[in-house]
């Protein structure tokens, strides 16, 4: 059994050329995650090997803001659509798994003191230093991220230990939903308690979907919810999630990834693996965390995701070289910028 793991792709996208949707089925010792990422133009997305010791700093848009500065403690893997540095998703060597996406209706907070670095780079910031929700949860409220893109992200945690929180950015202020106040382990693109609240309306099988707006996300929202909690425990997990994802695709986007991460436990041999298909597609391609050297002495690594590939990618992966992707100037130079502090 194999941890697979979810990904995500975006860049200064309006609500109308992005969706996503992410599920958790599990428990303490299983936690299966898995979430679509669908793009309406064509792009490339690196899968990054990131490092652990080494040292950071938030990408500021104002001057006047303080940028948030740390230390990665953990190495990941992770989904970079927009280049190094900046993942829409990953997953670390604890088994924390970060998935973000576009929020319709989120708004960060503009006047806090608490110091800022980029939407993209919170996922990477969570990947680098947190081990737990607790510890995430603890890390979100020492930060704050910038829509420097004129976009609003929403971001999904789990961890190691089945555990699961909802992180949002609504009229400028976080909200954090944990498992205490956790309906249901499924989000899309609308704001948690709006999906809630649509699922209430709509729990039965035989209720019509609701047809809202953009991208169909409460829609999104209510499938994945139905098939989360309609989940029997005897079902492949991994082959049921696919299912769920391919369920709640977008129709034609022209970039997009289904992605499941599962931790079986050290009992299975595999603790921490990741996944990544195409919804609809039966090809499937893996890494193994456990094959990849995590210090920073090493060179970073990355391939760009091919998703007719099937089987364990490891060999795919080379040092990682900024031509290897598309990317703005400013996003290309800064991971020249990260020093190696701790090898």
């Amino acid at each position: 059994m194999k941890f697979i793991f979810p990904f995500l792709a975006l860049i200064a996208c309006q609500p109308s050329s992005y969706a996503c949707t992410v599920a958790e089925i599990g428990t303490k010792q299983n936690v299966t995650v898995a979430q679509n990422l669908g793009w309406f133009w064509k792009m490339d997305a690196g899968l990054v090997v990131n490092k652990r010791g080494v040292s950071k700093e938030g990408l500021r848009i104002n001057a006047a803001d303080a940028a948030a500065k740390w230390v990665s403690k953990y190495g990941s893997v992770s989904i970079n659509p927009v280049g190094r540095e900046f993942p829409l998703g990953g997953m670390n060597e604890k088994g924390l798994s970060v998935q973000g996406l576009h929020s319709y209706d989120g708004r960060y907070e503009t006047t806090s003191r608490l110091p800022v670095l980029n939407m993209f780079q919170w996922v990477q910031f969570q990947l680098d230093t947190a081990a737990t929700v607790e510890e995430a949860i603890e890390n979100a409220r020492t930060v704050r991220p910038t829509d420097n893109a004129q976009l609003t992200l929403h971001y999904f945690i789990c961890d190691s230990t089945g555990k699961c929180a909802v992180f949002e950015w609504l009229n400028g202020n976080l909200e954090v939903r944990d498992d205490s106040t956790l309906a249901v382990r499924a989000f899309s693109n609308s704001n948690y308690e709006a999906s809630i609240s649509e699922l209430q309306k709509c729990a039965s099988s035989d209720c019509p979907l609701p047809s809202d707006g953009p991208n169909f996300s409460l829609q999104r929202f209510v499938q994945a919810a139905r098939l989360v909690k309609s989940y029997d425990g005897v079902a492949e997990p991994v082959a049921y999630l696919f299912n769920l994802l391919d369920v709640v695709k977008q129709p034609q986007p022209l970039a997009s990834w289904s992605i499941v991460t599962r931790n079986a436990g050290a009992a299975f041999g595999v603790p921490f693996t990741m996944s990544i298909s195409s919804p609809g597609s039966k090809a499937i391609q893996f890494v193994d965390l456990r094959e990849f050297n995590f210090s920073c002495s090493a060179p970073a690594q990355m391939q760009v995701v091919d998703v007719a590939q099937s089987g364990n990618v490891r060999g795919l992966f080379k040092d990682y070289d900024p031509e290897m992707q598309k990317m703005q100037k400013r996003l290309r130079e800064y991971p020249e910028k990260t020093v190696c502090v701790n090898p």
